[in-house]
């Protein structure tokens, strides 16, 4: 184990109340522990006095992301949850729209690491799944809950191109163009079209167990693991031509 230098915190308390110190030690563990790969594996510190007490205090949090190969992981049962909960805004006076028969209807974001596809259970546990239905996209990725975004029918430009039409944003419409990169392994590309959203990585639901997953383990609310990304001007080429 590496143990990286300690970062001092002063902090000044306006008036004349006491100075107190915090210090947080970061240890760094190793990066392959048996057949376990870490992307980031440590422990973080915080050393601090309790202004009650007087006492000196300690408070250790672990921060781990690494790669489960494990095809019976329980994280793919979370990561595949599309229960319907109170957050759903359900239309009923929506009409029914036809669905084309060749696209698939729930999607999960992919990422890649290393020029891998991974799934990835975040800590935040907030996944922008959506599933496209006869009536609205259930859309995944609130806190609250699941939103109903309604939209106007979906066109077919070719076998592997799809776009959904007039999505009510809140304020405005939009499209959402689905470009399908690769049909056997169920990858395509989300694009919004009003620009306010970057283009991302989705694979079906159908499909998406063969991927292995990116575990983001950690003791409180951190910062998402970032994934480098792909170039999606090159992956959506061919159908812009």
């Amino acid at each position: 184990m590496k143990i990286a230098k300690i970062i001092t915190v002063i902090m000044l308390i306006f008036g004349n109340a006491p100075i107190y110190s915090q210090s947080w030690e970061t240890i760094k563990c190793e990066l392959q522990s048996g057949d376990t790969t870490f992307l980031i594996n440590e422990r973080i510190i915080l050393s601090y006095k309790d202004e009650t007490t007087g006492e000196n205090q300690r408070y250790t949090e672990r921060r781990a992301v690494y790669i489960d190969s494990n095809k019976d992981s329980e994280y793919y049962d979370k990561i595949f949850d599309f229960r319907e909960n109170d957050g759903y805004i359900e239309y009923l006076d929506e009409k029914k729209k036809s669905l084309p028969e060749n696209l698939p209807k729930k999607w999960i974001p992919l990422y890649q690491y290393n020029n891998e596809y991974y799934l990835y259970a975040p800590c935040q546990w907030i996944i922008s799944k959506y599933n496209i239905t006869d009536t609205v996209i259930l859309y995944y990725g609130w806190m609250e809950g699941i939103y109903g975004l309604r939209y106007d029918t979906i066109i077919q430009k070719s076998n592997d191109w799809f776009t959904i039409q007039e999505v009510k944003r809140f304020h405005y419409n939009t499209e959402i163009n689905i470009y399908i990169i690769d049909r056997e392994k169920g990858i395509a590309v989300f694009e919004y079209n009003d620009k306010l959203y970057e283009p991302f990585l989705v694979v079906s639901a159908e499909t998406a167990r063969q991927f292995p997953i990116i575990v983001y383990m950690c003791d409180s609310l951190e910062p998402e693991y970032e994934f480098s990304k792909p170039n999606f001007d090159e992956l959506t080429a061919k159908f812009k031509k």
